[in-house]
Formats: C-alpha cells, sequence, structure tokens
C-alpha cells in the first residue's frame, strides 16, 4: 500500500488544477484512467514514486480513498459517465524519459 498517501493526494490535486499540464487522458480499459503529464508538485518524491521507465504499482490506502471520494470521482467522471464500482483504487507511476512524461493510472478495482 502507498505509504505515502499525501503525495498521492497532492499529484491529484495538482492534476485537477493544472488540467493544463495534462497531455494525455485515456481510459483504455472500463476501470482505469491514464493521464500524462508533464509537472509534478514540489511535494511529490519523484525518486520514489516515478522512476525511469519502471513501474511502481501500489494499493491507495482506503482511508485516502474514503476522504477524498470527490476527487477520485472527479477523475473519473472525466472519461466515464456512470459512477465508478469500485472497492479499492490501485495507483501505477512512472517517468517515461524518452517522452519526458510523468505517468499515473488509477485502477478501480
Amino acid at each position: 500500500m502507498i505509504n505515502n498517501a499525501a503525495m498521492a493526494h497532492d499529484v491529484l490535486q495538482h492534476l485537477k488544477a493544472h488540467t493544463d499540464q495534462i497531455v494525455s487522458l485515456k481510459a483504455k480499459y472500463d476501470n482505469v484512467i491514464q493521464f500524462f503529464f508533464t509537472d509534478l508538485p514540489a511535494t511529490a518524491d519523484h525518486s520514489t514514486y516515478f522512476l525511469s521507465n519502471k513501474l511502481v504499482a501500489e494499493r491507495l490506502d482506503p482511508l485516502l480513498v474514503a476522504r477524498h471520494t470527490e476527487l477520485f470521482q472527479y477523475f473519473w467522471y472525466k472519461v466515464h459517465q456512470s459512477t465508478p464500482p469500485y472497492k479499492e483504487i490501485w495507483m501505477t507511476t512512472a517517468y517515461l524519459t524518452d517522452q519526458h512524461l510523468f505517468l499515473l493510472e488509477l485502477s478501480f478495482e
């Protein structure tokens, strides 16, 4: 489970506030949303969660998800019209060096 719930929250809040930095928002699967973006907030730990060309996947703390339901639903509704049917959320992160982009993927399980 992601130890740094604050990092997950900060990055998602940053993306919500700076939608101009989202290069692409994709929903390749019914329960997955992928973000490709250009910048991280200062509070995010690049060296731990956004490794160069390496995926880091961890389950988000259920307390974080419960406390910030509206934040997760905000992004879900960007690409889906239905209520998100999930019990937990997994977050996958990476830094794509060739594209100079950060990847953040939310998987609603």
